[in-house]
């Protein structure tokens, strides 16, 4: 139940975390003068809303729900590549739709779990 737990709550900051990234990375790209999205653009800015979420993940729950310190490194590097290859798969998707993909790439889901799971790994008693 622990792991299930912490996925979810890995999971609903990841959301807000998203939602956010897009913008982040185009604000990034304005403020550089560049014409279109660029991809290390929003690889930044899916690294600056990861370091965010995972300091407001901390601020809210500053305990970790998994008490087994090996389940808890298992969970900081396992949380980033699965949303890595989730949202990979989603990219993939979206272009075999014909849809433009820009955040959904599987760098750019390492980039924003990981710091957010390093903050809770780090901070979190």
């Amino acid at each position: 139940m622990e792991p299930l737990f912490e996925f979810l709550l890995h999971v609903v900051f990841e959301a807000i975390g998203y939602a956010f990234a897009d913008g982040a990375g185009g604000g990034l790209v304005r403020v550089l003068g560049l014409r279109s999205r660029h991809p290390v653009a929003l690889f930044f800015g899916c690294l600056f809303w990861g370091v965010l979420c995972g300091a407001l993940s901390v601020w809210l729950h500053p305990e970790w729900v998994l008490r087994s310190f090996p389940l808890r490194i298992i969970a900081t590097i396992a949380l980033p590549l699965g949303n890595g290859l989730v949202l990979a798969w989603l990219g993939r998707r979206r272009a075999a739709a014909g849809k433009p993909v820009q955040v959904a790439t599987f760098a750019n889901g390492v980039a924003f779990a990981a710091p957010m799971s390093l903050a809770r790994l780090l901070f979190c008693s």
